[in-house]
Protein backbone atom coordinates (compact mmCIF):
# COMPACT_ATOMS: atom_id res chain seq x y z
CA UNK A 1 0.00 0.00 0.00
CA UNK A 2 1.31 3.44 -0.86
CA UNK A 3 0.91 6.66 1.10
CA UNK A 4 1.49 10.36 0.54
CA UNK A 5 5.18 9.95 1.20
CA UNK A 6 5.66 7.41 -1.59
CA UNK A 7 8.45 8.55 -3.89
CA UNK A 8 7.13 9.39 -7.33
CA UNK A 9 8.84 11.16 -10.18
CA UNK A 10 5.72 13.15 -10.93
CA UNK A 11 5.09 14.35 -7.39
CA UNK A 12 7.10 16.91 -5.49
CA UNK A 13 8.06 15.74 -2.05
CA UNK A 14 6.92 18.81 -0.15
CA UNK A 15 8.53 17.97 3.16
CA UNK A 16 12.01 17.92 1.64
CA UNK A 17 11.48 21.44 0.33
CA UNK A 18 10.36 22.50 3.79
CA UNK A 19 13.28 20.70 5.40
CA UNK A 20 15.71 22.54 3.12
CA UNK A 21 14.17 25.87 4.18
CA UNK A 22 14.44 24.81 7.83
CA UNK A 23 18.11 23.96 7.42
CA UNK A 24 18.82 27.37 5.88
CA UNK A 25 17.27 29.06 8.91
CA UNK A 26 19.32 26.80 11.20
CA UNK A 27 22.39 28.02 9.29
CA UNK A 28 21.36 31.55 10.30
CA UNK A 29 21.09 30.37 13.90
CA UNK A 30 24.62 29.00 13.68
CA UNK A 31 26.13 32.15 12.18
CA UNK A 32 24.25 34.33 14.67
CA UNK A 33 25.69 32.55 17.71
CA UNK A 34 29.28 31.97 16.53
CA UNK A 35 30.67 35.17 18.15
CA UNK A 36 29.86 33.61 21.53
CA UNK A 37 31.23 30.09 20.92
CA UNK A 38 34.11 28.96 23.12
CA UNK A 39 37.36 28.52 21.22
CA UNK A 40 35.97 29.57 17.85
CA UNK A 41 37.57 32.35 15.80
CA UNK A 42 34.58 33.95 14.07
CA UNK A 43 34.52 37.07 11.87
CA UNK A 44 33.24 39.10 14.83
CA UNK A 45 34.52 37.76 18.15
CA UNK A 46 32.74 38.75 21.34
CA UNK A 47 34.83 38.66 24.54
CA UNK A 48 32.04 36.96 26.51
CA UNK A 49 31.39 33.35 25.55
CA UNK A 50 28.54 30.95 26.30
CA UNK A 51 28.76 27.22 27.02
CA UNK A 52 25.10 26.82 26.12
CA UNK A 53 25.49 28.48 22.73
CA UNK A 54 28.70 26.52 22.20
CA UNK A 55 26.76 23.29 22.75
CA UNK A 56 24.12 24.34 20.22
CA UNK A 57 26.81 25.31 17.73
CA UNK A 58 28.53 21.95 18.08
CA UNK A 59 25.28 20.07 17.62
CA UNK A 60 23.94 21.84 14.53
CA UNK A 61 27.25 22.37 12.73
CA UNK A 62 27.56 18.63 12.05
CA UNK A 63 24.37 17.91 10.14
CA UNK A 64 23.21 21.08 8.38
CA UNK A 65 25.37 20.90 5.27
CA UNK A 66 25.18 17.09 4.74
CA UNK A 67 21.39 17.40 4.75
CA UNK A 68 21.57 20.23 2.21
CA UNK A 69 23.68 18.03 -0.07
CA UNK A 70 21.37 15.05 0.49
CA UNK A 71 18.34 17.05 -0.64
CA UNK A 72 20.25 18.42 -3.65
CA UNK A 73 21.21 14.88 -4.64
CA UNK A 74 17.66 13.63 -4.17
CA UNK A 75 16.23 16.13 -6.65
CA UNK A 76 19.14 15.81 -9.11
CA UNK A 77 17.86 12.69 -10.89
CA UNK A 78 14.35 13.91 -11.77
CA UNK A 79 15.88 17.18 -12.89
CA UNK A 80 18.50 15.68 -15.23
CA UNK A 81 15.95 13.39 -16.89
CA UNK A 82 14.56 16.48 -18.60
CA UNK A 83 17.85 16.82 -20.48
CA UNK A 84 21.53 16.91 -19.58
CA UNK A 85 22.20 20.13 -21.51
CA UNK A 86 19.35 21.96 -19.82
CA UNK A 87 20.42 20.53 -16.48
CA UNK A 88 23.95 21.93 -16.84
CA UNK A 89 22.74 25.29 -18.16
CA UNK A 90 20.33 25.57 -15.25
CA UNK A 91 23.05 24.87 -12.69
CA UNK A 92 25.35 27.44 -14.29
CA UNK A 93 22.65 30.10 -14.04
CA UNK A 94 21.45 29.13 -10.57
CA UNK A 95 24.79 28.28 -8.94
CA UNK A 96 27.84 29.58 -10.83
CA UNK A 97 26.56 33.11 -11.43
CA UNK A 98 25.46 33.60 -7.78
CA UNK A 99 28.81 32.14 -6.68
CA UNK A 100 30.82 34.77 -8.52
CA UNK A 101 28.46 37.55 -7.47
CA UNK A 102 28.87 36.35 -3.90
CA UNK A 103 32.67 36.07 -3.80
CA UNK A 104 33.23 39.33 -5.73
CA UNK A 105 30.67 41.63 -4.13
CA UNK A 106 29.30 40.17 -0.88
CA UNK A 107 32.05 38.05 0.70
CA UNK A 108 34.53 40.99 0.65
CA UNK A 109 32.16 43.00 2.87
CA UNK A 110 32.24 40.21 5.45
CA UNK A 111 36.03 39.91 5.25
CA UNK A 112 36.49 43.67 5.56
CA UNK A 113 34.34 43.98 8.69
CA UNK A 114 36.19 41.07 10.28
CA UNK A 115 39.61 42.63 9.62
CA UNK A 116 38.41 45.99 10.94
CA UNK A 117 36.99 44.40 14.10
CA UNK A 118 40.23 42.49 14.69
CA UNK A 119 42.24 45.72 14.09
CA UNK A 120 44.16 44.07 11.25
CA UNK A 121 43.55 46.94 8.84
CA UNK A 122 42.55 50.59 9.10
CA UNK A 123 41.38 51.78 5.69
CA UNK A 124 38.25 52.47 3.71
CA UNK A 125 36.35 49.63 2.14
CA UNK A 126 37.16 50.81 -1.38
CA UNK A 127 40.87 50.94 -0.58
CA UNK A 128 40.65 47.45 0.90
CA UNK A 129 38.79 46.13 -2.13
CA UNK A 130 41.19 47.59 -4.67
CA UNK A 131 44.53 47.01 -2.92
CA UNK A 132 44.24 44.20 -0.38
CA UNK A 133 41.50 41.80 -1.43
CA UNK A 134 42.97 40.44 -4.66
CA UNK A 135 46.56 40.41 -3.40
CA UNK A 136 45.70 37.69 -0.89
CA UNK A 137 43.81 34.41 -0.97
CA UNK A 138 40.12 35.27 -1.02
CA UNK A 139 37.82 34.11 1.75
CA UNK A 140 34.78 32.61 0.05
CA UNK A 141 32.78 32.73 3.28
CA UNK A 142 29.62 30.61 3.00
CA UNK A 143 29.74 30.61 -0.81
CA UNK A 144 32.06 27.59 -0.67
CA UNK A 145 28.84 25.56 -0.64
CA UNK A 146 27.98 26.68 -4.17
CA UNK A 147 31.25 25.62 -5.79
CA UNK A 148 31.12 22.19 -4.14
CA UNK A 149 27.46 21.77 -5.06
CA UNK A 150 28.17 22.66 -8.69
CA UNK A 151 31.05 20.17 -8.78
CA UNK A 152 28.80 17.40 -7.45
CA UNK A 153 26.14 18.23 -10.04
CA UNK A 154 28.68 18.14 -12.87
CA UNK A 155 30.11 14.80 -11.73
CA UNK A 156 26.57 13.47 -11.52
CA UNK A 157 25.82 14.78 -15.02
CA UNK A 158 28.88 12.94 -16.33
CA UNK A 159 27.91 9.71 -14.57
CA UNK A 160 24.34 10.00 -15.86
CA UNK A 161 25.53 10.62 -19.43
CA UNK A 162 27.74 7.50 -19.35
CA UNK A 163 25.36 5.18 -17.48
CA UNK A 164 22.01 6.67 -18.49
CA UNK A 165 20.40 3.44 -19.70
CA UNK A 166 21.49 1.52 -16.60
CA UNK A 167 20.28 4.21 -14.17
CA UNK A 168 16.96 4.52 -15.99
CA UNK A 169 16.55 0.75 -15.90
CA UNK A 170 17.16 0.69 -12.14
CA UNK A 171 14.65 3.49 -11.67
CA UNK A 172 11.99 1.73 -13.77
CA UNK A 173 12.61 -1.58 -12.04
CA UNK A 174 12.12 0.05 -8.64
CA UNK A 175 8.48 0.73 -9.59
CA UNK A 176 7.61 -2.90 -9.11
CA UNK A 177 10.44 -4.21 -6.94
CA UNK A 178 10.57 -2.53 -3.52
CA UNK A 179 13.81 -2.49 -1.54
CA UNK A 180 13.59 -4.72 1.53
CA UNK A 181 14.31 -3.44 5.02
CA UNK A 182 17.20 -5.91 5.24
CA UNK A 183 18.79 -4.45 2.10
CA UNK A 184 18.31 -0.93 3.44
CA UNK A 185 19.99 -1.81 6.74
CA UNK A 186 22.93 -3.46 4.96
CA UNK A 187 23.27 -0.43 2.72
CA UNK A 188 23.16 1.94 5.71
CA UNK A 189 25.88 -0.01 7.49
CA UNK A 190 28.07 0.09 4.38
CA UNK A 191 27.41 3.80 3.92
CA UNK A 192 28.34 4.56 7.52
CA UNK A 193 31.50 2.44 7.39
CA UNK A 194 32.72 4.22 4.24
CA UNK A 195 31.91 7.61 5.76
CA UNK A 196 33.77 6.82 8.99
CA UNK A 197 36.86 5.46 7.23
CA UNK A 198 37.10 8.46 4.89
CA UNK A 199 36.60 10.92 7.75
CA UNK A 200 39.26 9.16 9.83
CA UNK A 201 41.86 8.78 7.08
CA UNK A 202 41.54 12.40 5.94
CA UNK A 203 41.63 13.49 9.60
CA UNK A 204 44.99 11.77 10.02
CA UNK A 205 46.41 14.11 7.39
CA UNK A 206 44.41 17.29 7.92
CA UNK A 207 42.94 18.41 11.28
CA UNK A 208 39.18 17.97 11.60
CA UNK A 209 37.51 21.25 10.70
CA UNK A 210 40.53 22.85 9.01
CA UNK A 211 39.86 24.74 5.77
CA UNK A 212 41.81 24.16 2.56
CA UNK A 213 41.53 25.70 -0.91
CA UNK A 214 41.96 23.65 -4.09
CA UNK A 215 41.98 24.75 -7.73
CA UNK A 216 41.32 28.38 -6.76
CA UNK A 217 37.55 28.15 -6.36
CA UNK A 218 37.06 25.15 -4.08
CA UNK A 219 37.33 25.94 -0.38
CA UNK A 220 36.40 23.12 1.96
CA UNK A 221 36.87 21.29 5.24
CA UNK A 222 38.25 18.07 3.82
CA UNK A 223 37.13 15.75 6.64
CA UNK A 224 33.57 17.06 6.22
CA UNK A 225 33.71 17.28 2.42
CA UNK A 226 33.92 13.52 1.97
CA UNK A 227 30.67 13.30 3.94
CA UNK A 228 29.06 15.93 1.71
CA UNK A 229 29.90 13.91 -1.40
CA UNK A 230 28.50 10.76 0.20
CA UNK A 231 25.27 12.46 1.26
CA UNK A 232 24.77 13.89 -2.22
CA UNK A 233 25.19 10.38 -3.61
CA UNK A 234 22.86 9.03 -0.94
CA UNK A 235 20.16 11.44 -2.08
CA UNK A 236 20.55 10.27 -5.68
CA UNK A 237 20.35 6.59 -4.68
CA UNK A 238 17.30 7.08 -2.45
CA UNK A 239 15.40 8.64 -5.34
CA UNK A 240 16.50 6.17 -8.02
CA UNK A 241 15.70 3.17 -5.80
CA UNK A 242 12.44 4.81 -4.63
CA UNK A 243 13.32 4.13 -1.02
CA UNK A 244 10.45 5.30 1.14
CA UNK A 245 12.45 6.84 3.99
CA UNK A 246 9.41 7.94 5.96
CA UNK A 247 7.90 4.46 5.87
CA UNK A 248 11.20 2.90 6.92
CA UNK A 249 11.52 5.30 9.86
CA UNK A 250 7.95 4.64 11.00
CA UNK A 251 8.67 0.91 11.08
CA UNK A 252 11.69 1.46 13.32
CA UNK A 253 10.64 4.53 15.29
CA UNK A 254 11.54 3.21 18.74
CA UNK A 255 14.97 1.99 17.68
CA UNK A 256 15.75 5.25 15.91
CA UNK A 257 14.66 7.31 18.93
CA UNK A 258 16.84 5.26 21.27
CA UNK A 259 19.74 5.50 18.83
CA UNK A 260 19.28 9.26 18.52
CA UNK A 261 19.30 9.78 22.29
CA UNK A 262 22.38 7.58 22.77
CA UNK A 263 24.37 9.12 19.92
CA UNK A 264 23.48 12.66 21.01
CA UNK A 265 24.75 11.95 24.51
CA UNK A 266 27.96 10.29 23.31
CA UNK A 267 28.62 13.04 20.77
CA UNK A 268 28.23 15.95 23.19
CA UNK A 269 30.06 14.28 26.06
CA UNK A 270 32.98 13.46 23.78
CA UNK A 271 33.19 16.97 22.34
CA UNK A 272 32.97 18.51 25.79
CA UNK A 273 35.49 16.25 27.52
CA UNK A 274 38.06 15.87 24.72
CA UNK A 275 37.90 18.77 22.29
CA UNK A 276 36.82 21.63 24.55
CA UNK A 277 39.14 20.52 27.32
CA UNK A 278 42.20 21.16 25.14
CA UNK A 279 43.36 23.95 22.86
CA UNK A 280 43.94 21.65 19.88
CA UNK A 281 42.41 18.56 18.35
CA UNK A 282 43.70 15.27 19.79
CA UNK A 283 46.27 13.45 17.67
CA UNK A 284 45.89 9.93 19.11
CA UNK A 285 44.66 7.57 16.39
CA UNK A 286 42.06 5.87 18.61
CA UNK A 287 40.60 9.23 19.67
CA UNK A 288 40.45 10.42 16.07
CA UNK A 289 38.73 7.21 15.01
CA UNK A 290 36.16 7.65 17.78
CA UNK A 291 35.67 11.26 16.70
CA UNK A 292 35.10 10.15 13.10
CA UNK A 293 32.66 7.44 14.20
CA UNK A 294 30.59 9.60 16.51
CA UNK A 295 30.55 12.48 14.03
CA UNK A 296 29.28 10.27 11.19
CA UNK A 297 26.72 8.49 13.37
CA UNK A 298 25.41 11.74 14.84
CA UNK A 299 25.05 13.26 11.38
CA UNK A 300 23.12 10.30 10.01
CA UNK A 301 20.85 10.02 13.04
CA UNK A 302 20.12 13.75 12.76
CA UNK A 303 19.06 13.24 9.15
CA UNK A 304 16.71 10.40 10.11
CA UNK A 305 15.29 12.38 13.03
CA UNK A 306 14.52 15.44 10.92
CA UNK A 307 13.03 13.34 8.13
CA UNK A 308 10.86 11.61 10.73
CA UNK A 309 9.33 14.89 11.90
CA UNK A 310 9.13 16.66 8.55
CA UNK A 311 7.40 13.79 6.75
CA UNK A 312 4.23 14.81 8.62
CA UNK A 313 4.34 18.10 6.66
CA UNK A 314 4.16 16.38 3.27
CA UNK A 315 1.33 18.48 1.87
CA UNK A 316 1.00 21.89 0.21
CA UNK A 317 1.30 24.82 2.62
CA UNK A 318 1.41 28.40 1.35
CA UNK A 319 3.54 29.77 4.19
CA UNK A 320 6.06 26.92 4.16
CA UNK A 321 6.15 26.95 0.36
CA UNK A 322 6.91 30.68 0.40
CA UNK A 323 9.76 30.13 2.85
CA UNK A 324 11.05 27.22 0.76
CA UNK A 325 10.99 29.32 -2.40
CA UNK A 326 12.99 32.03 -0.63
CA UNK A 327 15.45 29.72 1.09
CA UNK A 328 18.16 29.74 -1.59
CA UNK A 329 18.23 33.53 -1.87
CA UNK A 330 18.16 33.80 1.92
CA UNK A 331 21.23 31.57 2.10
CA UNK A 332 23.04 33.72 -0.45
CA UNK A 333 22.55 37.06 1.31
CA UNK A 334 22.06 36.26 4.98
CA UNK A 335 25.65 36.26 6.19
CA UNK A 336 26.30 39.81 5.03
CA UNK A 337 23.43 41.00 7.21
CA UNK A 338 24.50 38.76 10.10
CA UNK A 339 28.06 40.11 10.21
CA UNK A 340 27.01 43.75 9.73
CA UNK A 341 24.60 43.47 12.66
CA UNK A 342 27.22 41.72 14.81
CA UNK A 343 29.76 44.39 13.90
CA UNK A 344 27.53 47.22 15.11
CA UNK A 345 26.39 45.34 18.22
CA UNK A 346 29.98 44.58 19.26
CA UNK A 347 30.60 47.80 21.20
CA UNK A 348 27.13 47.91 22.75
CA UNK A 349 26.85 46.71 26.33
CA UNK A 350 24.13 44.11 26.15
CA UNK A 351 23.37 40.58 27.29
CA UNK A 352 24.93 38.16 24.78
CA UNK A 353 21.72 36.18 24.45
CA UNK A 354 19.87 39.34 23.52
CA UNK A 355 22.56 40.10 20.95
CA UNK A 356 22.09 36.63 19.51
CA UNK A 357 18.30 37.00 19.31
CA UNK A 358 18.52 40.46 17.72
CA UNK A 359 21.03 39.23 15.16
CA UNK A 360 18.99 36.16 14.30
CA UNK A 361 15.63 37.91 13.93
CA UNK A 362 17.01 40.93 12.08
CA UNK A 363 18.95 38.68 9.69
CA UNK A 364 15.84 36.66 8.85
CA UNK A 365 13.71 39.75 8.24
CA UNK A 366 16.33 41.48 6.07
CA UNK A 367 17.20 38.31 4.16
CA UNK A 368 13.57 37.46 3.43
CA UNK A 369 12.90 41.03 2.32
CA UNK A 370 15.92 40.92 0.03
CA UNK A 371 14.84 37.57 -1.40
CA UNK A 372 11.36 38.85 -2.13
CA UNK A 373 12.90 41.88 -3.85
CA UNK A 374 15.16 39.63 -5.96
CA UNK A 375 12.16 37.50 -6.95
CA UNK A 376 10.14 40.57 -7.86
CA UNK A 377 12.96 42.02 -9.98
CA UNK A 378 13.47 38.69 -11.75
CA UNK A 379 9.80 38.58 -12.68
CA UNK A 380 9.90 42.21 -13.77
CA UNK A 381 12.99 41.79 -15.93
CA UNK A 382 12.68 38.26 -17.33
CA UNK A 383 8.98 37.46 -17.49
CA UNK A 384 7.62 38.10 -20.96
CA UNK A 385 4.57 40.26 -21.21
CA UNK A 386 1.49 38.50 -22.43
Amino acid sequence: MTNQTQLKSSQRIYYLDYLRAFIVFVVIVLHSLLPFVIGYDWTINEPVKSLFLSNISTMIDVFIMPIMFFIAGYFAFPSIRKGVKGFIQGKVIRIVIPFFIGILFLAPIISYLGLIQHSVINMSYFTFYSTVLFNHQMNFQHYWFLSSLFLFFMVFALVYSVFKSKLEAIYEKSKTQAVSDRSILIFILGFLMIAIVLFYLIGRILPDGSWNTFFVFFSMQMTRWSNYALYFGLGVIVFIKRINIAQFILKHTFGIIMLAVSVNYLFLSFKYSVYWASDSAPSLAIVQFYNASIHVLYCFVSLLTLLFFFQYLNKPNKVLARLANNSFNVYLVHMVYTVIIQFFLFNIQMDIYLKFVITFIATIILSLATSELITYLNKLLFTKKA
